[in-house]
């Protein structure tokens, strides 16, 4: 399977925060034949143990979950109303297809009342409360089907863009766990002398707490997050970063200084063209749970270019993708034989 096939395999599953199940059961045949073990633990972390020849560690972690909804009522009329699960732009999801996933997936598109004959102002910002579900169904047959507490998610498939870009729902952060894939097929050609786990954490959207539960079971020497960045487009037209230039290397406090310097070193000495983002508040990936677990993790932050973060049109370059898990890839290549001393 090539890293793309996986990505969009992984991106066409359900897994709103909380609600994994799914996404991490595709993960986890993906990463079978690549790994030694490949393990769920009792949270819903995938983590996939690709043994080295000593047991000095490193923990490669991309979370699988998605922003998404949950039903919290079914009106007399039949329109089903909704809470956000992680930080979501109601405009963004607003007359997108969507499926309630419950016993049977059920379509249906997400829409809001505007007065009749009328269109909303374009100062109106509607709230995730305005927005409900319009299935089609009677009221009576919604109220057989659907019950608070079900998860809503987009309904949008990966789509090619000019050039190698691509766009669809979920790639933050499963493209982030397709560069982990990425980097165990590179590793299959070597023998390496550190232990890699491959982590797809749960939950990070709602709290980073997948990526604690396993950096505690784990105790890695070295944990880097990999996640998605924010890329220069017409939203943001001052970011630094730029879709197409490669991944990003996260510099600030979340993030070991040697080990910032040896990704560097390593970018150049294989020839992985890189950004460089500053993170001076350590927050918005799992580094800043793992960081600080058991006697403290020397972390680092990589993240790929993304344009319209938290919406189903999310758009990333295959190239930075891809050159993201060479970069991974070489950088347990390099640590061969060599001691890591982040102080």
């Amino acid at each position: 399977m090539t890293t793309k096939e996986f990505l969009i395999n992984v991106t066409q599953t359900s897994g709103a925060s909380g609600f994994e199940k799914t996404t991490a059961t595709a993960i986890k045949k993906a990463f079978e034949p690549l790994c030694d073990e490949v393990t769920i633990d009792n949270l819903g972390n995938v983590i996939a143990k690709k043994k080295g020849k000593t047991e000095k560690s490193i923990m490669f972690c991309a979370h699988m979950d998605e922003v998404g909804m949950m039903v919290t009522a079914v009106e007399e009329d039949g329109k089903i109303r909704l809470s956000a699960i992680g930080g979501i732009d109601p405009r963004a999801f607003l007359y997108q297809k969507a499926t309630i996933q419950g016993a049977n997936k059920l379509p249906g598109f997400i829409c809001m009342t505007a007065p009749q004959g009328e269109t909303l102002p374009s100062t109106s910002a509607p709230k995730v409360e305005d927005l409900y579900v319009d299935t089609g169904l009677s009221p009576k047959r919604v109220k057989e089907l659907v019950r608070p507490g079900n998860i809503v998610t987009t309904d949008r498939t990966i789509r090619d863009l000019q050039g190698s870009r691509i766009t669809g729902k979920a790639l933050d952060d499963r493209a982030g766990v397709a560069a982990l894939y990425a980097c165990a097929q590179n590793l299959g050609r070597y023998d390496h002398d550190h232990t890699v786990y491959f982590v797809a954490s749960v939950q990070e959207e709602v709290g980073c707490r997948g990526a604690g539960v396993a950096t505690r079971a784990i105790h890695p020497d070295i944990g880097i997050a990999v996640d998605v960045g924010f890329a220069k487009n017409p939203d943001f037209p001052t970011v630094d970063v730029e879709m197409g230039k490669g991944p990003i290397i996260a510099v600030g406090p979340n993030c070991n200084y040697n080990l910032v310097k040896k990704l560097r070193e390593v970018s150049v000495k294989y020839a992985i063209a890189c950004q460089t983002m500053t993170l001076p508040v350590p927050k918005g990936t799992d580094a800043s749970v793992m960081q600080i677990q058991n006697d403290g993790v020397f972390t680092g932050v990589i993240t790929i270019p993304l344009m319209y973060m938290h919406t189903p049109a999310e758009t990333i370059t295959m190239s930075d993708l891809e050159k993201t898990g060479r970069l991974l890839s070489s950088l347990v290549i390099d640590l061969d034989g060599k001691e890591f001393v982040g102080y």
